[in-house]
């Protein structure tokens, strides 16, 4: 969204992925979250090209280059982050230019310029890009004075000056995202130093010293394991073993980037170990693998003169090999749940209401289907952790306006729509803890529902068809905020369950069957579809239900008059039959 209206997006607002995601939206067709997943996709394969010439121009060897550029980019984490909306694409590509032109620059010092540039860019872009920093000075040394003691790094600040002008100018006009309100020039530096969220780290609240160097050991590991076959980690460590006699600066280049994108940053970023963070974070040490890809290369380089013609053969199958492995984690095709969820949160609010969410995740996707697609832009969408900012409640609608001052919190708020007899809807927070699977109602009504309305609508085969068709899509996924997302649906399924129970208890039953299927099942589930079938005469699998509901919770007694019911009617079928 931000890259669509030249917004500002969230510390350090990164000026120039938004800059350059906006030319490449412009320029391109089809539908706008497609044109910048595949933006992600060029800044990865420019990444992977520059990794694969680098390998090449040191070690002579094109069986290596190639394993070093293609097999980064085959990398699990690496590959997800390619077909994403995201900033971490981008950062790839930057760092990787700034080795390259950092190569070329210590043969000939004209490159010195275009080394500076990157540098530059990569102060506009993303915090961690300082981390490749050391593995640079390390891979320069004893040339390290050469690099730093020339006019050319004036060019290093004046492109992040020029980029971080350019965010406030456009801050000024106030986009449809303009994140902070950025007006003052403390504003801005508060904005690249990412203030609101702790400079250099993650979070305002960081885990203890000894987490940190848990993590820093444990899960980056971790991480590492998941990323490609075993095999393929064997010849990494080979050639991190190795690599040092094929290309000694190359080496020290790969290790440097390796360490200070992995477990030096882990131990600075010191993120709590539980869900949410794990799978948020792995996308934080993806950088890291532009040195595990460097090694690999050097470990196909230090093989070469062993396996003369016969390196290929190795190469090609295993690239092969990681392709296969990563393909299934890593395609998005028939992923629609963004979208879907925003939809479906919008459908159910009626012109005027307010909708109430919780997390930057819910509220970036609803604003993206109402800015970008024009899809019920009617809905004010609220953030309940971004109500107490100034600048957010000065961003929405007019017509809310005259409420806020009266507004110290959003109660406030949902109570005084209320008063005006407007509905108020929200999405209700889950307990986010345990396996990652999808979760159950994150939607709940606040104001009086009307299941007739529901009931009557040309639209419930269509929703329950609508959420069966995310079945192939969750079988494939395991990612957190994906799986998180679900939760819309299965509420969207409840709800319709509930409301044609009596007019419509066919399709209530397989919505009900639906939403059992996705989610995670309760006590009252099985209880609403034992009644379900107990309506259809389907008493056998009424019996059945029953029965798991007062395994969960005995103290359901309707369960137990209903069972008693049930097996009473599969006793007497026979004697009827017989009749």
């Amino acid at each position: 969204m931000a890259a669509y209206c030249l917004g500002v997006a969230h510390p350090p607002g990164y000026p120039l992925y938004v800059r350059l995601a906006h030319v490449w939206g412009e320029w391109l067709g089809g539908d706008y979250g497609w044109r910048i997943n595949l933006f992600s996709g060029l800044c990865t394969a420019l990444a992977a090209a520059l990794l694969s010439d680098l390998t090449r121009c040191a070690t002579r060897s094109n069986p290596a280059a190639l394993f070093a550029g293609l097999g980064f980019a085959l990398l699990g984490s690496v590959w997800r982050q390619s077909v994403l909306a995201e900033v971490f694409a981008l950062n790839f590509a930057v760092i990787a230019a700034l080795g390259w032109t950092g190569w070329r620059s210590l043969e000939n010092p004209r490159w010195l310029w275009a080394f500076y540039v990157c540098l530059g860019m990569g102060l506009a872009h993303h915090h961690t890009f300082v981390l490749a920093l050391p593995g640079l000075l390390w891979m320069a040394w004893p040339h390290w004075r050469r690099v730093l003691l020339t006019p050319a790094w004036l060019v290093a600040l004046l492109v992040p000056l020029l980029l971080y002008a350019d965010l406030w100018w456009r801050a000024q006009h106030q986009p449809a995202l303009n994140w902070g309100g950025v007006q003052t020039l403390q504003q801005v530096v508060d904005h690249f130093l990412r203030r609101s969220y702790g400079t250099f780290r993650l979070t305002t609240r960081p885990d203890g010293l000894d987490h940190g160097v848990v993590h820093g050991v444990a899960f980056v590991l971790f991480t590492y394991a998941r990323q490609a076959p075993l095999a393929w980690m064997l010849l990494a460590t080979w050639g991190g073993l190795m690599g040092m006699r094929v290309e000694a600066r190359l080496w020290r280049l790969a290790w440097g980037w390796l360490l200070g994108f992995g477990p030096f940053f882990a131990l600075i970023g010191r993120q709590q170990l539980d869900d949410f963070h794990l799978d948020m974070l792995e996308r934080f040490y993806a950088s890291s693998y532009l040195g595990l890809g460097l090694l690999a290369g050097l470990g196909v380089a230090s093989l070469q003169p062993r396996l003369g013609r016969g390196v290929w053969p190795l190469v090609l199958a295993l690239l092969g090999w990681q392709m296969q492995t990563n393909l299934p984690a890593c395609r998005l095709d028939g992923r629609e749940l963004m979208a879907s969820y925003a939809h479906q949160l919008l459908d159910n609010c009626p012109p005027q209401s307010l909708l109430i969410v919780s997390g930057d995740l819910p509220v970036g996707a609803l604003k993206y289907v109402q800015v970008v697609e024009g899809y019920r832009p009617e809905v004010p969408v609220v953030c309940e952790g971004l109500f107490g900012s100034r600048w957010y409640r000065h961003a929405l609608p007019q017509w809310v306006q005259p409420v806020l001052p009266q507004c110290v919190n959003i109660t406030d708020l949902a109570e005084a729509f209320r008063e005006s007899k407007l509905p108020v809807f929200t999405n209700q927070r889950s307990e986010l803890k345990g396996s990652m699977s999808p979760r159950r109602l994150a939607w709940q009504w606040q104001a009086p529902e009307n299941p007739q309305r529901l009931a009557e609508a040309a639209s419930l085969q269509s929703v329950l068809l609508d959420a069966q068709g995310i079945r192939p899509g969750l079988g494939r996924e395991g990612r957190f905020w994906p799986l998180y997302l679900v939760s819309a649906r299965l509420a969207s399924l409840r709800t319709l369950s509930g409301a044609t129970y009596q007019r419509y208890p066919q399709l209530a039953l397989q919505a009900q069957d639906l939403a059992m299927e996705l989610g995670e099942a309760r006590a009252l589930d099985y209880l609403n579809r034992g009644l379900l079938r107990q309506r259809l005469g389907r008493h056998q699998g009424a019996v059945q239900d029953f029965e798991r509901c007062l395994q969960i919770n005995p103290q359901f007694e309707l369960a137990r008059v209903a069972l008693v019911y049930s097996q009473t009617c599969v006793s007497l079928r026979p004697a009827c039959a017989d009749l």
